[in-house]
């Protein structure tokens, strides 16, 4: 189905977030339910059909503007990685492990604890700080932006202690994430106590 979409209908959904860093090895869990949500990152339309033909996998359609707010998509290919799926096929189109953190994070609290956005950041010791460098600075989204740092200050990875964050978009006043949680007085942004 996302190979009918990227490669027929031409759209620029990519597979991104939790997915994306699944199928790149980053997961600590393989999923168990029967139901699959795919999460796509694009700005076309999802056609009608899509979540139709199957029971089993629905598809999630976010935007680049959630996160790059008037992001191209020619700059949006840039943060693109591919994956093997079958033989005589082309790859298809995933996010990045730099790009699909950033999107994981947008779901947090939401939809993604803490506990198991933490416990992918520990397996990424391997990014480019190049790569996020780009990224972040681009990301308009306040929320993203204090996550990701506030995850990645927790366990200074080299690439962490290479990145600028200058220009970086941290918006003003506390954000309150975990109702009952403790204020980061550096991020100010609500943590779950036990971290």
């Amino acid at each position: 189905m996302v190979y009918t979409l990227q490669s027929i209908v031409n759209s620029d959904h990519v597979i991104g977030g939790t997915r994306a860093l699944e199928l790149k090895g980053f997961s600590h869990y393989i999923p168990v339910s029967q139901n699959q949500k795919i999460p796509l990152f694009g700005n076309d339309d999802l056609p009608p059909w899509l979540n139709k033909i199957s029971k089993s996998i629905s598809f999630k359609r976010h935007t680049r503007n959630e996160l790059f707010y008037g992001m191209s998509r020619e700059l949006s290919e840039d943060f693109n990685s591919s994956f093997f799926w079958r033989e005589g096929f082309e790859k298809l189109k995933i996010s990045c492990p730099e790009r699909a953190c950033l999107e994981m994070l947008n779901e947090v609290p939401e939809n993604i604890s803490f506990e198991y956005a933490d416990q992918i950041i520990q397996g990424m010791t391997s990014l480019s700080p190049k790569i996020l460098q780009r990224l972040i600075d681009e990301c308009t989204n306040v929320k993203v932006n204090r996550l990701f740092f506030w995850f990645s200050s927790r366990y200074d990875y080299p690439w962490f202690s290479k990145l600028d964050d200058t220009s970086v978009n941290f918006g003003s006043g506390n954000r309150v994430l975990i109702k009952g949680g403790e204020l980061d007085s550096k991020y100010k942004i609500t943590v779950p106590k036990n971290f």
